[in-house]
């Protein structure tokens, strides 16, 4: 075949970009390529790419497990603290509102009522920071997923340096493995970091409305209080509201890490797509069998690839500290519950004289 039509015929055997490629399963791929790869099925055949491919399936797995039940535990905690929040509040303001009631049965039931709930996801949010903190949840996520991305690297490293004497395809090998590293780790991952650099924006834009709605909340509260001054002045419990909603956005933000995330995916994909532009450069060496462009490009990609993944490893310490701050913010709100409720029946004490 002449060079144009070998170019032609390894895309053709490789394929082009999936919808779901950034969820990939190696160990799939020796069968799939069999019949228009058969020298590259030969090579991911090898008992070594298919130990290191079974691995970094069962890491990947492992490591998408661990993020699930992490953000799970840690948005459970974070509402948590956020609901306590708001009844400790809902308490304190009732000092007015029970002023305007006509008995005090009704009052009396609404505190309890207030109070058992706030008693109640306060031990939640204790429950789930103590599994977060003991079953060390963070960690784990961190260390798996760590593993599978270097089994990833070390599995396209070992692919598209492995060679044999080409007798089973009419392709030269190294345009081959070129496309297959093309195909499986360049594309997929230009893929994962343009979507989920989507995702993060969206989340970052949805904590930034959220916080602006807190800042004007509290406003709104202090300047409500002034105004009506008197026993009202302890409708600034809103502000109390406020600085909750402020401080569940903070931490959602800190668990999520959106905007950082969103910032980096970005930088990480401009670099991916700039590799891109070198494909066919390296094509035409590799159609002619040559080797160290190919190496240089892989080495390239995964040098971004490990710098992104440095950078993301060291969000982890931002979060730990979120969530440290999260836990403090919970052990003063359940100190402080008992006085909420104490206020409240002195109020409805000094109202019934």
């Amino acid at each position: 075949m002449e060079r144009d039509e070998l170019l032609v015929a390894a895309r053709d055997a490789i394929g082009g970009e999936g919808e779901n490629d950034y969820v990939i399963a190696p160990s799939k791929h020796a069968d799939q390529l069999a019949g228009k790869a058969p020298a590259l099925a030969k090579i991911l055949r090898g008992s070594e790419l298919s130990a290191i491919a079974r691995l970094y399936e069962e890491k990947d797995t492992q490591a998408g497990q661990a993020q699930l039940l992490f953000k799970g535990t840690a948005d459970r905690a974070n509402w948590s603290v956020f609901l306590t929040a708001c009844f400790s509040a809902l308490l304190l303001m009732m000092v007015p509102l029970a002023v305007l009631s006509t008995g005090s049965a009704a009052g009396n039931g609404l505190r309890i009522a207030l109070g058992v709930c706030g008693i109640l996801s306060g031990a939640l949010g204790s429950m789930w920071l103590f599994k977060i903190r003991e079953g060390r949840l963070l960690e784990r996520w961190m260390t798996a997923r760590a593993a599978a991305e270097a089994q990833r690297v070390k599995y396209f490293e070992l692919a598209t340096t492995t060679q044999d004497d080409g007798k089973d395809s009419a392709i030269p090998l190294p345009l081959l493995q070129l496309e297959y590293f093309r195909r499986y780790q360049l594309e997929v991952q230009r893929t994962y970091y343009r979507r989920r650099g989507a995702d993060h924006e969206r989340g970052a834009d949805r904590m930034l409305g959220l916080s602006a709605m807190a800042v004007g909340l509290a406003s709104f509260a202090t300047g409500i209080g002034g105004l009506l001054g008197g026993e009202w002045v302890s409708l600034a419990g809103i502000g109390v509201i406020a600085t909750a909603l402020s401080g569940f956005a903070s931490a959602k933000e800190a668990v999520s890490q959106d905007r950082r995330n969103m910032e980096r995916y970005e930088r990480t994909f401009e670099a991916l797509e700039s590799l891109s532009g070198k494909l066919d450069a390296v094509r035409m060496a590799a159609v002619n069998g040559e080797r160290a462009p190919l190496e240089q490009l892989v080495a390239a990609v995964h040098e971004q690839l490990s710098l992104e993944h440095r950078q993301w490893l060291e969000t982890a310490e931002s979060t730990a500290a979120s969530l440290a701050k999260l836990d403090e913010t919970l052990a003063k709100l359940k100190e402080k519950f008992p006085k909420a409720g104490l206020a409240q029946g002195q109020g409805s004490a000094q109202t019934k004289s």
